[in-house]
């Protein structure tokens, strides 16, 4: 019923359909009758129901009785019903090519841009694979584009250009998960003209990204990003465009673009770089095959790529690096160092990293190692190989000698749990794979820097067990000593005063207050950098040139107090002899009794004994003592020889400086925690003196407190008739008031830059 009601459809319209076949009197005057119009279809339906019907529903046929243009019909493309076989009648016998023609005779302005189409272009070349009309229109149900039925609407056209083109559903523009397309291929192929140039003209409108802007607005853009001009031709020198970098089709691997193709597209633009990565270790070693290699994307990314000024700022560099460099794992797979970036953040060059500092120049990984460049050590060309490490040096160090490039700039090395578990590791990388590090095995160690490797490792051993042995013991000694004071304490009145301390005396402590204290809050925040509390002294207190300057002037006050105390000492030898000065009670060099004290003392902390008979001096004040003639020394000579690195790394060899880094970092850390947490305790915070003992700013100490503290020299200085001597008045209100004052900023400074000193350890 359906197909005869369509056939009478298609007999109305039979006063309206024109004849448009090309040459149809030539043809009628050499054939007999042909049919025409809606007769043609009444005649061919009854064969070709199916095509009758299809091509009903199509564009091709009128839908109302009062459309008088002209409609093709059967033989408006099948030529003559007079064929002398199938494939003549159908056009096949002339190929894809007659079918365009054909269409054209009727579309010709519709296919005006089909002259620019690579498709044309196939099939003018005789190649029977390339589409004509009928491939992307269907046959005899063609659709208006705009008929969401249609095979070229926009979203079908893409399933219909697949047909040919399957492997766009692994490309970018799709959905990985479903395959569908995420843009419809006439967005960027506009109509019949898939002319690649033309293409590239249309997406890049004005030198721009009037289609890729559609979807990627405002790409690259930035103020900061490396290509945010790319689309000025003033500010490159010529016109570049979306394509450039990007391919049409990217292929994707698991979601992610190809990055050799990444490689090959930035080396277009960026020649001179491309030409010094190819010569590198990491070039050579992706080129074996080995894919953990960085290519341009791993150190540059791959979309909104930073300015060189902006990425690769100092910090920025070594954040590059120790990706890969301070990926553990990976190193030892490869027979690298794995800890260079941990050992280069111990070093005079890695603290200024710490420090985020931008007002003056230091080196860092590039520094040395080069940018696109980098060679393995054992390079000649390297410039970290044996040839040339003193001119890299000299960039900076211009008087550096050949003894001076002995610096440990990665002092520390895998440990032999490392080395043992290297050789399983690397048996899972190519071997073919060239190593872009360091041999950690090698015998040759021509740089001599073996040699003070070991001192290093040894000094920072012994400094680290010095560390933790003196503030294990003296931390229990201070809770031994803490919970024993508590059950004693009581108020007790003082009616008379003594001297303690001379007004000599008491200058020199101040003086060491404030040298102390500064060097502490300037010296800290430089170690503990890579904390938020060390960065935020550095950035919002002083800055790092600040901090250097005051460092300074403390160390020179140092030096002062230490000089005025050695003059002390020489004005006493002569007065009294060595006598007074190495033995008897007023001595501060160790003695038996010292250590009959020392061992009173612990029994008491556990109620095994009676408290100890101290005199003028105790044993923990005279280590208190002792230890400022080591720390001075120690952490003075160290700190001299980093000062005038140059003059002392010539002299005694770079690895001189490295040491001297090691010991004044960990001597000053010992020293900063043992004044803070064992001498503020000893001095002010157990229990018979919370919170603060002033005596040292006073000068006095009260009769009660030389009695219950030191009763020895109490009663010594009784018995000898002398006590009276010492006896002086009490100090004014204002005086003792001045002296709290000053003591709460020191105690407090030093618990604060002790907090500091327990988060720097903990975040290490």
């Amino acid at each position: 019923m359906k197909t005869t009601l369509r056939v009478l459809s298609a007999l109305s319209l039979s006063a309206i359909l024109s004849t448009l076949l090309i040459g149809q009197d030539q043809a009628a005057s050499a054939k007999q009758d042909v049919p025409t119009g809606p007769v043609a279809i009444e005649k061919c339906i009854d064969c070709h129901a199916d095509q009758a019907n299809a091509f009903h529903d199509g564009i091709h046929t009128p839908k109302s009785t009062g459309d008088e243009r002209g409609y093709p019909d059967c033989f408006t493309c099948h030529i003559d019903p007079h064929f002398d076989g199938e494939a003549e009648c159908k056009g096949v016998t002339e190929g894809p090519l007659a079918i365009h023609e054909r269409c054209s005779s009727c579309h010709e302005k519709d296919l005006e841009s089909l002259g620019h189409s690579e498709h044309l272009r196939q099939l003018q070349r005789g190649n029977a694979d390339a589409p004509s009309c009928i491939d992307c229109h269907e046959t005899h149900a063609i659709t208006k584009p705009s008929d969401e039925l249609s095979a070229v609407h926009t979203n079908n056209v893409s399933e219909r250009c697949e047909t040919c083109h399957d492997d766009y559903r692994k490309r970018l523009h799709h959905d990985l998960d479903d395959g569908l397309a995420k843009i419809s291929c006439t967005y960027c192929h506009i109509g019949h003209d898939t002319e690649v140039s033309s293409f590239q003209d249309r997406v890049n409108y004005g030198s721009g990204m009037q289609h890729c802007g559609y979807c990627h607005q405002n790409a690259h853009e930035g103020e900061n990003l490396a290509h945010g001009k790319f689309i000025d031709p003033e500010q490159v020198g010529r016109e570049l465009k979306c394509t450039t970098c990007h391919v049409y089709h990217w292929e994707v691997h698991d979601g992610q673009p190809t990055p050799v193709a990444s490689q090959q597209d930035c080396a277009l633009c960026h020649k001179e770089e491309q030409a010094d990565y190819s010569t590198s270790i990491h070039a050579r070693s992706l080129a074996a095959g080995n894919s953990d290699a960085p290519g341009c994307i791993d150190c540059h990314g791959e979309s909104d790529v930073l300015s060189a000024d902006h990425q690769f700022t100092p910090q920025g560099v070594v954040q590059t690096c120790e990706e890969c460099h301070a990926d553990k794992e990976l190193m030892l797979a490869y027979e690298i160092n794995p800890y260079t970036v941990k050992g280069f953040e111990t070093t005079y060059h890695g603290k200024l990293y710490d420090l985020l500092k931008t007002d003056k120049d230091f080196a860092t990984c590039n520094s040395c190692h080069g940018h696109h460049g980098v060679l393995e050590p054992e390079d000649p060309a390297s410039m970290v190989s044996r040839q040339r490490i003193l001119e890299t040096c000299q960039e900076c160090h211009e008087d550096a000698t050949d003894s001076f490039i002995t610096y440990l700039v990665h002092p520390i090395r895998p440990s032999s749990d490392d080395l043992a578990a290297m050789g399983a590791l690397a048996s899972t990388k190519s071997a073919a794979a060239p190593r872009d590090g360091i041999t950690l095995n090698t015998e040759e160690d021509p740089l001599g820097i073996g040699v003070w490797g070991a001192i290093f490792t040894a000094a920072d051993w012994f400094m680290k067990a010095l560390f933790v042995s003196v503030m294990a013991f003296f931390i229990l000694h201070t809770l031994l000593w803490f919970q024993r004071g508590v059950r004693e304490r009581s108020a007790k009145p003082s009616l008379k005063y003594y001297r303690r301390f001379t007004p000599y005396e008491r200058f020199m402590h101040i003086l060491v207050n404030i040298s102390f204290l500064m060097l502490a809050f300037t010296g800290l925040p430089q170690t503990f950098a890579h904390t938020d509390m060390g960065r935020w002294i550095l950035e919002n207190i002083m800055t790092l040139p600040t901090a250097q300057v005051l460092h300074y002037w403390a160390a020179a006050i140092t030096l002062l107090y230490f000089v005025m105390h050695l003059a002390q000492v020489a004005l006493k030898l002569k007065k009294h002899g060595f006598k007074p000065i190495f033995w008897g009670p007023d001595s501060l060099v160790p003695q038996m009794k010292d250590w009959r004290d020392f061992v009173g003392h612990m029994k008491w902390f556990f109620n095994k004994g009676p408290k100890p008979q101290f005199d003028r001096w105790t044993y923990w004040e005279k280590f208190d003592y002792l230890a400022v003639f080591w720390g001075v020394a120690m952490i003075g000579v160290s700190g001299l020889v980093r000062w005038q690195e140059e003059f002392f790394g010539n002299l005694l060899g770079g690895g001189a400086v490295s040491l001297a880094t090691t010991i004044h970092q960990e001597e000053a850390l010992l020293a900063t925690a043992f004044i803070f947490i064992v001498h503020f305790f000893n001095t002010h915070m157990r229990s018979e003196k919370f919170p603060m003992d002033v005596c040292i700013y006073t000068g006095l100490i009260s009769e009660e407190e030389m009695i219950e503290e030191r009763p020895e020299q109490y009663e010594r200085l009784k018995k000898s008739g002398i006590l009276d001597k010492y006896e002086v008045k009490v100090r004014s209100q204002t005086s003792v008031l001045l002296s709290y004052l000053w003591g709460t900023l020191a105690l407090s400074t030093g618990l604060f830059l002790l907090v500091l000193i327990v988060i720097g350890l903990i975040n290490h």
